[in-house]
């Protein structure tokens, strides 16, 4: 009796067993990560939140200072166009440049777009293409130094004057009796102030009159550049029979005339 009472009894448990195996969920091994050891992982092992597309990395170029010999790769800096009037070139002005720069969060692997702001004070001279460069301001990805901010001068067309180089480029519009008999005008210069032109001689068509030293100061060796005015000569439209007798027979019959081409006093 002993050994059925046994045996009854190993055979519930077995059955137990059984209903509990039945019970559990199939095993299922669970997956192995391996922390990358970059901390900038290829963008095919990038996760990101719904509808945000991975970082993007930065495109990069060799050092071309010609100091840095370390050959670490930099990143391609930000250009900025900073566009200023002949006035702010020629007095110098203080500048104030925003923009937006990237920065890359290895802690949630996202890039962030903020604000940035600069300031520059734009020196007396400066023309149009110079160049200023801010060192590591720029975008900040892994693996890369921070890029630099690059700021090139673009000069704003003027009503009045124009450039070349250091000198100052004004055209004045006179007409024929005033080239002929002289004439007085005014002109306001960038730096607000009043240049008096008395010119008393005839004005030809090649005719210039140089004002030295009011032109723009040079960069490097603060020399002053010119204020140069060239004439264009109005004529009349029309001239009646009568007034075309006058003028022939007038002092135009008599004066001297300069026939040489290369003329340009």
């Amino acid at each position: 009796q002993q050994q059925q009472q046994q045996q009854q009894q190993q055979q519930q448990q077995q059955q137990q067993q059984q209903q509990q195996q039945q019970q559990q969920p199939p095993y299922s091994p669970q997956p192995s990560f391996q922390q990358s050891p970059h901390p900038y992982p290829p963008q095919q092992s990038y996760s990101s939140p719904q509808n945000q597309s991975p970082p993007q990395v930065p495109k990069a170029c060799s050092s071309s200072s010609p100091a840095d010999t370390s050959g670490v790769q930099k990143q391609l800096p930000l250009e900025i166009v900073l566009a200023c009037t002949l006035e702010e070139l020629f007095q110098g002005e203080d500048k104030v440049i925003s923009f937006k720069k990237s920065i890359y969060d290895n802690e949630h692997r996202v890039v962030s777009t903020v604000g940035k702001f600069l300031d520059l004070k734009v020196a007396p001279g400066w023309k149009n293409g110079t160049k200023i460069t801010f060192n590591g301001e720029g975008d900040v990805y892994p693996g890369f130094p921070p890029s630099d901010v690059v700021v090139t001068i673009k000069e704003l067309p003027h009503p009045v004057f124009r450039r070349d180089r250091n000198n100052l480029l004004h055209t004045r519009k006179v007409t024929l009796q005033e080239a002929l008999c002289g004439t007085f005008f005014s002109i306001t210069h960038l730096d607000g102030q009043s240049v008096d032109i008395w010119v008393d001689t005839v004005i030809h068509p090649k005719y210039q009159r140089v004002i030295p030293g009011r032109g723009f100061r040079s960069s490097r060796s603060n020399e002053y550049g010119n204020l140069i005015i060239d004439f264009e000569i109005l004529f009349p439209v029309s001239l009646s029979p009568e007034e075309q007798g006058e003028l022939a027979a007038g002092p135009l019959s008599r004066c001297n005339y300069n026939l040489d081409e290369n003329f340009e006093s």
